[in-house]
């Protein structure tokens, strides 16, 4: 008779929305950004040379160009911002993709700008 159900899940996140499902399956991630600070331990982003890890679990959104890596380990997420006005490098002596997903871009959101 026209009842509505609860959603099955409700995610708030504090000054970053609200991600509602009724049905089927949802998924909600957390994605931190490479220019925030808190997004790396004691704060200090990696610098030339330096090898980075990405867990499994973690997204990082790469929203600035990347210092040239040694090694770049990807278990988690490692996504271009396609919300950047240029286009995005990520430089590294070596990339191991490690069950892990490196994305530039969707298909239903293409990444305009380009990545290097």
């Amino acid at each position: 008779q026209g009842l509505a159900r609860e959603p099955a899940l409700q995610v708030l996140h504090k000054d970053c929305g609200l991600a509602v499902g009724s049905s089927g399956e949802v998924e909600f991630v957390y994605l931190e950004r490479a220019s925030v600070a808190e997004t790396w331990p004691h704060g200090e982003a990696p610098v030339d040379g330096d090898s980075l890890v990405v867990e499994p679990g973690q997204a990082l959104i790469l929203d600035l160009h990347s210092p040239t890596l040694s090694l770049l380990l990807v278990e988690g997420l490692v996504a271009f911002d396609g919300a950047s006005s240029e286009p995005l490098e990520l430089k590294a002596e070596r990339i191991w993709l490690r069950g892990g997903t490196l994305q530039a871009g969707l298909a239903k959101q293409p990444l305009l700008q380009g990545a290097r």
